[in-house]
């Protein structure tokens, strides 16, 4: 899957330990810090492009919250 929605990544993942809703809010948190991006802002805002992403920001958003 190139451009999922939260849904379908929950799915995807074994023993998750949140909800396809949670996981939706945080990959859309990812997408306002700049790290990852959707697929189309009007018909298809909801589907996360897999295809890019910034790997130095998801390390040092990963690193802040271990932080916490």
């Amino acid at each position: 899957m190139t451009y999922p929605q939260s849904k379908q990544i929950h799915a995807s993942i074994p023993d998750p330990e949140t909800t396809p809703r949670t996981l939706g809010a945080a990959l859309q948190g990812l997408v306002t810090l700049g790290t990852l991006d959707v697929w189309g802002d009007t018909v298809a805002a909801n589907r996360y492009d897999l295809t890019r992403y910034d790997p130095g920001r998801v390390d040092a958003i990963g690193s802040a919250l271990d932080a916490v």
